[in-house]
């Protein structure tokens, strides 16, 4: 019996959406990300109570511009681009001094962009967890496998098989694997809706990244596509996310109580 028993019955997961051309086809990750931008934005700039458009929007540049540099160096060292991306988010919010009242659309905008880059990563291959038990349910272990493409190429998590001696050379399609991609998803979109019902509470912005930070490190333990070193980085980064809203809720907690303000007695 093949790694893939039981599991023909579903469709087996492929990074290409459309082919425009021979050359030229949107990918799966990309299409994601796009959405997922355009949500975000939405969360950020659209909603209109609160401070002025145009503030919003500078504090949606800062927060997207944090997320670019931050993916950039974490993909140079090969892991912690994510979490490096919402850090440096942060610090750019709080270098073009936006107001707190920003602080519960920024964390929907959050939980919407850890959605979409789960899907991405999900559907293209790029993350991967280890290979499940025959015992895990069919329709998990569908949802973690990967063919070989039609161009002789495929997912990362079918070489990455390959080389570890899991499967032959020849091998046409993955072990099921851990779909740690989909958990992802699935945990931004639970922490965009979290978010979007608790926006009138101060600390919602800094319990979700703690939430965030706690699943990061327990999901993390289930990829098989992070060398030891990108493992580090990824938990130590998210080690300092946790770090980050502790000090934020510890802040909020300490803050003074706002003086209540007489009511003038009517006549």
């Amino acid at each position: 019996m093949g790694p893939a028993a039981g599991c023909d019955r579903l469709r087996v997961l492929h990074p290409v959406v459309f082919q425009l051309t021979r050359d030229l086809a949107l990918h799966s990750f990309g299409v994601a990300m796009a959405l997922g931008l355009l949500a975000s934005w939405y969360a950020v700039v659209g909603p209109a109570p609160g401070p002025c458009r145009a503030l919003r929007a500078r504090a949606f540049v800062a927060l997207l511009g944090g997320a670019v540099v931050g993916g950039l160096v974490g993909r140079l060292f090969g892991g912690g681009g994510l979490s490096l991306g919402i850090l440096l988010g942060l610090a750019f919010l709080r270098l073009v001094g936006t107001p707190r009242s920003l602080g519960p659309h920024a964390a929907v905008a959050l939980g919407l962009m850890v959605h979409a880059w789960g899907a991405g990563v999900w559907l293209d291959g790029a993350v991967f967890g280890y290979p499940l038990g025959d015992s895990a349910p069919v329709w998990l272990r569908s949802l973690g496998l990967y063919d070989r493409w039609a161009d002789g190429t495929g997912a990362p998590a079918l070489f990455a098989q390959i080389d570890a001696g899991w499967l032959p050379l020849d091998a046409n399609r993955s072990l099921a694997t851990h779909p740690v991609g989909l958990y992802y998803a699935v945990l931004g979109a639970a922490l965009a809706a979290y978010a979007a019902l608790a926006r009138k509470r101060a600390a919602t912005p800094w319990v979700v990244l703690a939430l965030f930070a706690v699943a990061r490190m327990l999901l993390d333990g289930l990829r098989d596509d992070l060398s030891e070193v990108a493992l580090a980085a990824e938990r130590g980064l998210a080690c300092a996310l946790l770090l980050a809203a502790t000090v934020g809720i510890w802040i909020w907690l300490a803050r003074p109580a706002e003086p209540t303000v007489p009511q003038p007695i009517s006549r």
